[in-house]
């Protein structure tokens, strides 16, 4: 019932995007030392590419009843592709491009933008959890 619906879903897989570039960000400071090692940086987050995928949702599309049926290939987050980051501020001359300040900036606006998402994640359940004691 809760896949319904179109703001939830988005705010998943924002929460989700938010999860896989915390990992990316964490690798970029574990590897700070690393010679000739490069920040890596996800795609930007879409929404039109949820929306685009909620309005190709097709009621007689395949699903697997039974494993083994047949193969559903996996869609994964659209988007969620890792890249070299092409911004950065710096090179250290052992070829190693990762700065401390500036990953622990994106670190925090990471964990604002999760936090941010958690309370409308948690605001809308109330209101659908409202909204379903109300009909009864």
């Amino acid at each position: 019932m809760l896949e319904q619906i179109p703001f939830l879903n988005a705010l998943r897989g924002k929460m989700q995007w938010l999860g896989a570039r915390q990992r990316v960000l964490s690798d970029n400071v574990a590897n700070a030392q690393t010679p000739r090692y490069k920040a890596k940086e996800l795609e930007p987050f879409q929404f039109s590419t949820l929306v685009g995928r909620a309005n190709r949702t097709d009621p007689s599309e395949l699903r697997q009843t039974q494993r083994g049926h047949l193969t559903i290939r996996d869609r994964g987050l659209p988007g969620v592709k890792v890249m070299e980051d092409e911004q950065f501020w710096e090179s250290l001359p052992n070829g190693n491009n990762v700065v401390l300040e500036e990953q622990m900036m994106k670190v925090a606006q990471n964990q604002m933008e999760f936090d941010t998402a958690v309370s409308l994640y948690k605001k809308s359940m109330a209101m659908v959890r409202r909204a379903v004691s109300n009909s009864q």
